[in-house]
C-alpha cells in the first residue's frame, strides 16, 4: 500500500469516525429531548404499553396539580360549602396518585387513545364527556426552560388535551394533563 493509499484510507476512516461521532451526539440529544417523551408516549399508546407510559409520567406532581385546580374551583365565599369540599380535597389528597396511576394505565392498556394518522397528528382523545376530540394541530409552547406545554386541539380550537411535560433529572415527564373547553 503505498503512502497516497494509507492517507486515503486514514481520512475516510477519519471521516467516518467524525460522522459515528456526530450521529452519537445526535441520538443522545433527541433521547433527552421532550419529542423523545411524546414519540415514546405515542408508541406506549400505539402497542397499549402501560409500563412505558408510566415512565413518562409523574404521577406524584399530575395528583399535586389536579388537587391545585380542584382547590382554586372552590367558591371561597360560601364558608360552609368550602369547608365540606376542602374536606373532601384533603379525604381522596392521600388516594389520588394510585388513581392516576390505575387511569393512566387502564387508558393506555385499552388503546382509547388511539393514533389515527401518524404522519399529520391526528390523535384521539376523550375529554370528560367522552366524546372525541381530533388533534388537527399539535401546538408547542415554552412555557419556561424545563417546563413545555403540548397542546392537541379540535378543528375549532375549542376543546384541547394539554399535557405539560417538565424536565426532571431523568428526562422529560408529564407533570399535569388537563382538557380545556
Amino acid at each position: 500500500m503505498t503512502k497516497i493509499q494509507k492517507n486515503i484510507l486514514i481520512g475516510i476512516l477519519s471521516l467516518l469516525i467524525v460522522l459515528l461521532i456526530i450521529l452519537l451526539i445526535m441520538y443522545l440529544s433527541f433521547r433527552g429531548s421532550v419529542q423523545y417523551g411524546a414519540y415514546q408516549l405515542t408508541l406506549a399508546s400505539k402497542h397499549h404499553d402501560a409500563q412505558l407510559a408510566l415512565k413518562y409520567h409523574n404521577i406524584d406532581k399530575i395528583a399535586d396539580n389536579m388537587v391545585s385546580a380542584m382547590m382554586k374551583e372552590i367558591d371561597t365565599e360560601d364558608e360552609f360549602a368550602s369547608a365540606i369540599a376542602m374536606g373532601m380535597i384533603s379525604g381522596i389528597k392521600d388516594t389520588l396518585p394510585s388513581v392516576v396511576k390505575n387511569n393512566i394505565v387502564e387508558e393506555y392498556e385499552s388503546g382509547e387513545k388511539t393514533l389515527d394518522n401518524i404522519s399529520n397528528l391526528k390523535i384521539l382523545y376523550l375529554n370528560y364527556t367522552n366524546k372525541p376530540v381530533t388533534a388537527k394541530q399539535l401546538k408547542i409552547n415554552k412555557i419556561a426552560k424545563n417546563k413545555i406545554e403540548q397542546r392537541f386541539c379540535n378543528e375549532q380550537g375549542e376543546s384541547c388535551y394539554v399535557r405539560v411535560w417538565e424536565k426532571e433529572k431523568d428526562g422529560w415527564k408529564v407533570a399535569n394533563i388537563f382538557v380545556t373547553e
